[in-house]
């Protein structure tokens, strides 16, 4: 009985827990935390700190939540919201967030920052997964058995060489796919076979096979991505992608966040995501399908907002705008709401028009017919294989088989860039004491450097990136009451017009909002008012014979229709004033009132109202 019971126990998993180790990471997200609420006690009408859920780890997950005082109260005006920090390997992403926050709430009063925060309100997710932010690993640390051998995280990548980062090891094999960059000396990439190269290394993260399956580090605990567990074309099974959707503390919190919020117009997302650096792609699907782009109709918000966005910034290139699971795809496809998306600094990113300019060269001296230059030597061309050659630097340009640089060719060029030596550890032999395989070459590209931002960037990418999101905020939608009108088609009858317009850039609902049906429209409604309260009109089969009622039309209307700044829609009625005089007509969006006017008598001024 216990030999066939340790049997059967040797098949269940054996959940390995995820090692709590300190961190120079952890204590920077921690400072961060403490730093959040000690700014609500440096600005107390300005700041308020919101708590959202807990993440697997038991960190809280905060909200900041700014609003210059107005007449308006924060709750109920137009809202926009930043996140940052959904992918644990980019800190330098929450550390640019809370820094934006502190410069808005260091805004005078007298300032613009101030007037547009006193209409709008601002709302920052700075560390939206504190787990994998304080581990500097991409998920948030949750037990995965992405091998599916029923064990979780048993298959860890390892600092072998013990120069305290795991990178990358090679080791020449005849099924290998990779070959070293033939402009980059160590530098490997995969063979590309139309292109007759043949692999010649196998590639591997640095790490030992722990688990015994001839695999190496297949396992690793990086937990769930955030990025890819969401609802909008949910990779299922896929590496990272969790269990089911919203499976996770972090992303269910964030999803109930932005559903519960109605007011929010606008999302900016910072992390690994880009649709601002070129027109992104249109929706390919027809009918009722799930989306993979952008409604057509949607496109002009982007290419507006993204041609903003280039000109605050100065920033080139092209989109990285991968949809399966991701967030900002999730906001725009389910929650109808335009979720902008940057990566702040990227390795792919093109050089800034005034560093693409070459310089000018000076006029070459030609000798006189039949003479000699005076230094016939010096002037003399160089062989074509010697570096510097018009040549030579084409064939760097092209890559040697006249191709375009590859990915790890740039991605080397811009780390070298900004990091120097410690972009690019050289190849150094290591040897296994047992095991099938004998010995590697550990080194190559600290690939975690791509997601940092470079000291000399990020007072620049912080100030551009902020004035590009105070600037969103002069494009929310503002739904007006205008004129109303009213004509006596008989005695105590009066037939009224109201004008409702927008006079904000964006529209109240967007296109693929219609089709959800979310958020709320903009609704008018007739109403008697009594002193500060508002009693509802009703009609005149149902009220008393000498009541004021409604006639004809609808007792709510829904304002549909409103596109962009000056757009506008007319609505009318036929109303009975009776005993308690006048109705008023109320602009509402949910139980905010946008404005109130008292239906005028004819020829007279319009009523009162607000």
């Amino acid at each position: 009985m216990i030999p066939s019971l340790l049997a059967i126990l040797s098949f269940l998993p054996v959940p390995i827990p995820p090692q709590d180790v300190a961190t120079p990471q952890a204590q920077v997200v921690s400072d961060l935390l403490r730093g959040l609420h000690v700014l609500v006690k440096k600005h107390p009408e300005r700041l308020q700190i919101e708590e959202w859920g807990r993440s697997r780890k038991d960190q809280p997950l905060l909200v900041a939540r700014v609003a210059f005082p107005g007449t308006v109260p924060a709750l109920q005006r137009s809202a926009l919201l930043l996140v940052a920090g959904l992918d644990g390997r980019r800190l330098d992403d929450s550390r640019i967030a809370i820094a934006q926050l502190e410069r808005i709430l260091k805004a005078t009063p007298e300032s613009e920052t101030a007037k547009r925060l006193s209409k709008s309100t601002l709302y920052i997710l700075p560390l939206a997964n504190p787990d994998g932010l304080a581990r500097g690993i991409a998920g948030n640390g949750a037990p995965c058995d992405d091998d599916r051998d029923g064990r979780e995280g048993e298959d860890a990548p390892d600092d072998l060489d013990g120069d305290g980062r795991a990178l990358w090891m090679r080791w020449k094999d005849a099924e290998g796919s990779w070959i070293e960059d033939p402009d980059h000396a160590g530098l490997m990439r995969k063979a590309d076979p139309e292109k007759n190269e043949r692999g010649v290394y196998r590639v591997e993260r640095e790490g030992m096979d722990q688990d015994g399956d001839e695999r190496f580090n297949e396992d690793a605990p990086g937990g769930v991505l955030l990025e890819r567990n969401f609802a909008q074309l949910y990779p299922e099974h896929e590496v990272g992608a969790g269990r089911y959707v919203l499976s996770e503390p972090e992303s269910l919190a964030l999803a109930r966040f932005v559903s519960k919020h109605p007011r929010l117009q606008l999302v900016v997302s910072y992390g690994t995501t880009d649709n601002l650096l070129e027109t992104p792609k249109k929706n390919s699907r027809k009918g009722r399908r799930a989306p993979t782009g952008y409604f057509e109709q949607d496109l002009w918000i982007y290419k507006q907002l993204g041609e903003l966005y280039r000109e605050s910034t100065g920033r080139e290139g092209k989109n990285h705008d991968e949809w399966p699971g991701r967030f900002h795809s999730w906001v725009y496809a389910h929650m109808g709401i335009p979720c902008l998306a940057t990566s702040l600094v990227h390795w792919s990113d093109k050089a800034k028009k005034e560093d693409k300019a070459a310089p000018k060269e000076e006029p070459e001296e030609r000798p006189e017919e039949g003479k000699e230059p005076e230094n016939a030597e010096k002037n003399q061309s160089p062989p074509a294989s010697q570096p510097g050659t018009k040549v030579q630097d084409k064939l760097k340009k092209k890559g040697s088989k006249g191709s375009k640089e590859s990915d790890e060719s740039k991605q080397r060029d811009w780390l070298e860039k900004h990091y120097g030596e410690k972009a690019f550890l050289p190849w150094k032999l290591h040897k296994f004491p047992e095991g099938p395989l004998k010995e590697v070459e550990i080194g190559g590209l600290d690939e975690s450097l791509l997601h940092r931002i470079p000291e000399s960037e990020k007072e620049a990418i912080t100030r551009s990136h902020l004035d590009f999101l105070l600037s969103l905020l002069d494009r929310m939608p503002q739904v007006t009451l205008g004129k109303v009108t009213s004509k006596e088609l008989a005695p105590g009858v009066l037939e009224v017009e109201a004008l409702v317009s927008n006079e904000g850039w964006l529209p109240p609902r967007i296109h693929i909002a219609t089709l959800l049906r979310r958020p709320v429209l903009p609704r008018l409604e007739a109403v008697l008012a009594t002193g500060t309260e508002w009693q509802a009109l009703l009609p005149a089969q149902e009220a008393r014979a000498t009541s004021t009622a409604l006639l004809s039309g609808p007792r709510m209307t829904l304002v549909s229709g409103l596109k962009g700044k000056g757009s506008h829609g007319n609505y009318r009625w036929t109303f009975r004033v009776g005993t308690e005089g006048r109705p008023t007509l109320l602009l509402r969006i949910g139980d905010r009132v946008l404005a109130s006017r008292a239906i005028p008598m004819p020829n007279a001024k319009n009523g009162g109202g607000r």
